[in-house]
Protein backbone atom coordinates (compact mmCIF):
# COMPACT_ATOMS: atom_id res chain seq x y z
CA UNK A 1 0.00 0.00 0.00
CA UNK A 2 1.38 3.64 -1.20
CA UNK A 3 1.17 6.31 1.49
CA UNK A 4 0.08 9.74 0.47
CA UNK A 5 2.35 12.27 0.67
CA UNK A 6 0.59 15.90 1.14
CA UNK A 7 1.99 18.48 -0.35
CA UNK A 8 3.24 21.78 1.98
CA UNK A 9 0.22 23.59 1.83
CA UNK A 10 -1.39 20.91 4.16
CA UNK A 11 1.23 21.43 6.49
CA UNK A 12 0.91 25.18 6.85
CA UNK A 13 -3.25 25.17 7.26
CA UNK A 14 -3.02 22.11 9.80
CA UNK A 15 -0.45 24.91 11.79
CA UNK A 16 -2.26 27.56 11.13
CA UNK A 17 -5.14 25.52 12.61
CA UNK A 18 -3.11 24.77 15.82
CA UNK A 19 -2.19 27.85 15.99
CA UNK A 20 -5.69 29.61 15.81
CA UNK A 21 -7.04 27.63 18.36
CA UNK A 22 -4.74 28.64 21.39
CA UNK A 23 -6.87 32.07 21.87
CA UNK A 24 -3.80 34.20 21.85
CA UNK A 25 -2.40 34.15 18.75
CA UNK A 26 -5.45 35.51 17.49
CA UNK A 27 -5.85 38.23 19.97
CA UNK A 28 -2.04 39.35 19.19
CA UNK A 29 -2.58 39.35 15.73
CA UNK A 30 -6.02 41.23 15.84
CA UNK A 31 -4.45 43.91 18.47
CA UNK A 32 -1.22 44.51 15.59
CA UNK A 33 -3.57 44.94 12.95
CA UNK A 34 -6.19 47.76 15.53
CA UNK A 35 -3.30 49.31 16.01
CA UNK A 36 -2.00 49.65 12.57
CA UNK A 37 -5.88 50.46 11.21
CA UNK A 38 -6.24 53.24 14.18
CA UNK A 39 -2.71 54.88 12.49
CA UNK A 40 -3.65 54.68 9.22
CA UNK A 41 -6.95 55.59 9.09
CA UNK A 42 -6.00 58.80 11.90
CA UNK A 43 -3.00 59.90 9.40
CA UNK A 44 -5.01 59.42 6.08
CA UNK A 45 -8.22 60.57 7.30
CA UNK A 46 -6.37 64.06 8.55
CA UNK A 47 -5.28 64.61 5.08
CA UNK A 48 -9.07 63.20 3.97
CA UNK A 49 -10.86 66.43 5.84
CA UNK A 50 -8.48 68.66 5.24
CA UNK A 51 -9.40 68.24 1.48
CA UNK A 52 -12.85 68.13 2.26
CA UNK A 53 -12.38 71.41 4.59
CA UNK A 54 -10.69 72.65 1.41
CA UNK A 55 -12.92 71.61 -1.03
CA UNK A 56 -10.51 68.87 -2.81
CA UNK A 57 -13.53 66.62 -2.31
CA UNK A 58 -12.45 64.24 -5.61
CA UNK A 59 -11.61 61.07 -4.41
CA UNK A 60 -9.87 59.78 -7.39
CA UNK A 61 -7.50 62.47 -6.85
CA UNK A 62 -4.08 61.10 -6.08
CA UNK A 63 -2.26 62.59 -3.50
CA UNK A 64 0.97 63.93 -4.77
CA UNK A 65 2.99 62.86 -1.78
CA UNK A 66 1.87 59.28 -1.65
CA UNK A 67 0.55 58.68 -4.96
CA UNK A 68 -2.57 57.15 -3.80
CA UNK A 69 -6.13 58.57 -2.77
CA UNK A 70 -6.37 59.18 0.64
CA UNK A 71 -9.89 58.59 0.92
CA UNK A 72 -10.04 55.19 -0.41
CA UNK A 73 -6.73 54.62 1.53
CA UNK A 74 -8.47 55.43 4.79
CA UNK A 75 -11.51 53.05 3.83
CA UNK A 76 -8.78 50.27 3.38
CA UNK A 77 -7.06 51.03 6.74
CA UNK A 78 -11.33 51.38 8.19
CA UNK A 79 -11.55 47.41 6.54
CA UNK A 80 -8.09 46.70 8.17
CA UNK A 81 -9.26 48.27 11.89
CA UNK A 82 -12.27 45.87 11.85
CA UNK A 83 -10.59 42.68 10.95
CA UNK A 84 -8.46 43.23 13.80
CA UNK A 85 -11.53 43.86 15.97
CA UNK A 86 -13.28 40.42 14.68
CA UNK A 87 -9.79 38.76 15.53
CA UNK A 88 -9.85 40.08 19.26
CA UNK A 89 -13.07 39.04 19.22
CA UNK A 90 -12.32 35.87 18.11
CA UNK A 91 -9.75 36.23 20.32
CA UNK A 92 -11.66 36.46 24.15
CA UNK A 93 -14.30 34.02 22.69
CA UNK A 94 -11.31 30.89 22.73
CA UNK A 95 -9.36 32.47 25.49
CA UNK A 96 -12.55 32.55 28.05
CA UNK A 97 -14.26 29.16 26.26
CA UNK A 98 -10.75 27.76 27.32
CA UNK A 99 -10.59 29.07 30.76
CA UNK A 100 -14.62 27.65 31.19
CA UNK A 101 -13.21 24.03 30.27
CA UNK A 102 -10.68 23.85 32.28
CA UNK A 103 -12.70 25.51 35.36
CA UNK A 104 -14.84 22.95 34.85
CA UNK A 105 -12.72 19.61 34.24
CA UNK A 106 -10.78 20.89 37.59
CA UNK A 107 -14.07 20.41 39.56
Amino acid sequence: MEKKVKGPASGIMLTLLYYTKKGKIPLIIGVILLVIGVIGTYSFGSISVKDAVTGNTNPDRPNPVNGVSPLYTEIEFIGIMIVGLALIALGIVLVTSAKGQHSYISK
